[in-house]
């Protein structure tokens, strides 16, 4: 795709017009192109620069909305899962998951569930989960916290490469005949007796602005969407709003110890994150690994989601191990974090 052939194309009228250069930009552009339409996509910085390339790089079906009872969305993902590796096998993998079990009714409650899991996921399903016991949990993570362990459930999910997928779905949308312009922002609507006709689009490049005309437009910019939506409305209300959910990866740099003072300002910036929970048990010995000692939660402290703590299994052989051992106050920390708000989910991901 040369850029001089792509802006001088723009002297046409599209039939599509598609504001958002990220993975549902991407993907209409391509659904459009392919049926025939011709497509116009603009994008503002750079192809999957926002979200589209800051996910989990996770493709799982929602194993929390099954426990909360949402079949019709856990059935539509896991079906999406089983086509996205049917389709892009190349950049699409299974995933193992280990969730632990440390009360005995938690076994085959969530050994239930994860068998209609993989019920939902028909004949794009992946590995079948199962129940292991105590040993094979420590086994397949060396390092899991064994006192009161009765044992875990394996699951499967996938995993992908985000950006690389963005540029595939804009190189596939490019050779069906659409036209997609980067460093191109988006700075007004162009209207015609209240109808939106198409929009002013900037070529930050050379600095050249142009009129593009349109007879669908679709607004793609994910969380930049208020601001595309209040050009056509200044005073639409924000339909945006921030996630409750959170991911905490651990930095490599974390895994190992360190020195005294860096330790010294890990257990006073876990103290701090959760006040008023008494002095901290004293650390115990953790076995020399790769990634950090999960530590049981105290018997007080219940836990009210099913899934609040697992691990990503490597698809490697077992690691061996090092002379040095994880630290013991980062994975305090985490399990502090955890439970203080139980719908967080942490992994720790062998190497």
């Amino acid at each position: 795709m040369r850029r001089e052939e792509q802006i001088a194309r723009l002297d046409r009228t599209f039939d599509v017009l598609v504001i958002g250069g990220g993975a549902t930009g991407l993907g209409v552009a391509l659904d459009s192109a392919s049926r025939g339409y011709a497509t116009l996509l603009v994008e503002a910085r750079d192809f999957a620069q926002g979200t589209s390339s800051r996910s989990t790089k996770l493709v799982h079906g929602g194993v929390r909305y099954l426990e909360r009872g949402d079949i019709k969305l856990v059935y539509e993902a896991l079906h999406e899962r089983g086509r996205l590796i049917r389709n892009a096998p190349h950049l699409v993998h299974e995933l193992r998951f280990l969730v632990p079990t440390y009360s005995a009714w938690q076994l085959p409650y969530y050994g239930i569930g994860l068998k209609m899991y993989d019920v939902l996921a028909g004949r794009l399903g992946l590995s079948r989960s199962r129940i292991v016991g105590k040993g094979g949990a420590a086994h397949l993570v060396p390092t899991i916290d064994t006192d009161g362990l009765k044992g875990g459930i394996v699951y499967s999910d996938a995993q992908f490469n985000d950006t690389r997928l963005a540029m595939i779905l804009a190189r596939t949308a490019a050779e069906h005949g659409a036209t997609l312009l980067n460093d191109a922002p988006v700075r007004s609507l162009l209207k015609d007796r209240g109808r939106i006709v198409g929009a002013v689009v900037e070529d930050t490049v050379s600095g050249r602005t142009y009129n593009v005309y349109a007879h669908a437009v679709v607004n793609a910019t994910g969380v930049f969407s208020d601001a595309v939506r209040q050009m056509d409305e200044p005073d639409a209300a924000p339909m945006m709003a921030p996630s409750q959910g959170a991911s905490r990866p651990i930095a490599a740099s974390r895994r190992r110890t360190r020195a005294s003072s860096s330790r010294r300002q890990m257990m006073a910036a876990s103290s701090s994150s959760s006040p008023g929970r008494g002095t901290r048990s004293p650390a115990r010995p953790t076995p020399s690994c790769h990634i950090p000692s999960w530590n049981r939660p105290r018997k007080r402290m219940k836990s009210t989601s099913s899934l609040s703590t697992s691990i990503a299994i490597s698809r490697g052989p077992r690691p061996a191990p090092t002379s040095a051992p994880s630290s013991p106050a980062c994975a305090r920390w985490c399990v502090r974090r955890m439970m203080a708000n139980p719908l967080r989910r942490y992994r720790a991901t062998t190497r």
